[in-house]
């Protein structure tokens, strides 16, 4: 799943931090022209890096952090200069030199500045967990290496600080351990960290933690459970970026349990389920989203048709046809075609089904198909014949030439010029 929180609302922890900043001896304006000044002491060098970073202005930054690092490596705050070029290296997105400094500033803080040490874990586990989700695609193993380390890295910073001197931001490690946990696929780790997460009073990433919490829920099968987390998020997240798809997935799980209460018979509890997810698919393809409005109507089309409203599951269907660009346009125009036929309206089956066989697309056969069944329905044999016969050339799925089969073998029997021909039809399909 995709981190949802980002690295630049920690907390807020870096304006702690450069309030510490603020410390460093002789601290006075400075800007690029003194930074290119070769002859700068120690203490300017660490005035210009501190200055540039609280002007934004962090590339530069973390080269004149890096500067102080290679020209006086026995300084004795090169802890803190660590620290200070791991944040950041955060900061422009650069996680190998993250991971690199945070790891020697653990080692090298003194006691003196050892409340910086949380943070400098928090941040590479931070970091550890983003370079392992980046190079996923190019070196695997790398990857699976730098999310688990990213885990116990974490980990470490729990149990030193979970109790007793609580760390302030230790709720974000349960966050980013459970998004390391869930990457490297340990989703049951996953949730134990998200559900730990929330358990605090008010977690700075309480929507997204409720989120993953939902979506791993909803991997494991925890259907109940998650509709449960993506309840808490709707009530508290109504005007979240991620509201559309949260919804979407609770949906979702709905019609998970829609189709256990089906299966032990429990039909009116089936009932009321697929009512409440049709509703919330209403309100996501209400939205208009590009990303999430087609698909949710498609499923909202199709909890209408498995109540057996097919006049409403066909205009639903139909309305996905209109929506420009839609990926569905194609299969929807067949579904919208075939419960307009179990609706009694014919004639609009017969044109939308038209447009569905001429478009050529890889829904074309079963287009064909509901057209053929209509002409069936309709005693129109010469006509469901001759679309049949036609796409059983036409097609390899055997999932529509089976019924194709039958189907022309259907109108040849009730056709008094082909009835002869039927017989031979039937034992094609028999051997087919």
């Amino acid at each position: 799943m995709q981190i949802l929180g980002s690295y630049c609302t920690l907390k807020n922890r870096l304006v702690v931090i450069l309030m510490l900043a603020l410390l460093w001896p002789l601290m006075r304006p400075s800007n690029h022209v003194l930074a290119q000044d070769a002859n700068m002491s120690v203490d300017e060098i660490a005035v210009a890096a501190t200055q540039s970073y609280n002007e934004k202005e962090y590339e530069f930054s973390a080269r004149m952090w890096q500067r102080l690092i290679e020209n006086h490596p026995g300084y004795s705050q090169i802890g803190k200069a660590h620290f200070y070029l791991g944040i950041a290296s955060v900061r422009t997105e650069k996680f190998p030199s993250a991971i690199s400094n945070l790891q020697a500033a653990i080692g090298k803080l003194g006691e003196e500045h050892a409340n910086l040490i949380p943070t400098a874990y928090l941040y590479l586990g931070f970091s550890q967990f983003s370079h392992g989700r980046n190079v996923q695609t190019i070196n695997a193993e790398e990857s699976q290496k730098l999310l688990t380390t990213a885990t116990e890295t974490l980990a470490s910073l729990i149990r030193k600080h979970n109790e007793g001197n609580k760390y302030d931001d230790i709720d974000q490690a349960f966050y980013y351990q459970g998004e390391a946990f869930e990457e490297l696929g340990r989703l049951h780790r996953a949730e134990e960290s998200y559900s730990k997460m929330l358990q605090f009073e008010d977690p700075t990433y309480k929507l997204d933690g409720l989120h993953a919490l939902g979506h791993v829920q909803f991997k494991l099968g925890k259907n109940v459970e998650a509709i449960k987390s993506f309840d808490e998020f709707e009530k508290q997240g109504d005007q979240h970026p991620a509201i559309n798809e949260v919804r979407y997935r609770s949906a979702k799980a709905l019609m998970k349990l829609y189709d256990a209460a089906t299966n032990l018979g429990e039909d009116e509890q089936a009932g009321i389920i697929l009512k409440q997810a049709m509703e919330k698919f209403g309100k996501v393809a209400d939205s208009k989203e590009p990303s999430w409005s087609d698909q949710a109507r498609m499923d909202q089309a199709d909890c209408a048709n498995r109540i057996g409203d097919f006049k409403k599951s066909a205009q639903l269907y139909e309305r996905v046809v209109g929506i420009p660009g839609s990926r569905f346009a194609q299969e929807a125009r067949v579904f919208a075609g075939r419960d307009y036929i179990e609706a009694g309206n014919g004639d609009r089956a017969v044109e939308l089904l038209d447009q569905a066989v001429a478009a050529k697309s890889e829904f074309s056969p079963e287009a064909a198909h509901w057209l053929m069944q209509l002409y069936l329905r309709s005693g129109q044999n010469e006509k469901a014949y001759v679309i049949a016969d036609e796409w059983i050339a036409k097609t390899k799925e055997e999932r529509v030439l089976a019924p194709l089969m039958l189907g022309r073998a259907d109108a040849a029997y009730a056709s008094s010029e082909r009835k002869a021909e039927s017989q031979k039809l039937y034992l094609e399909l028999a051997d087919k």
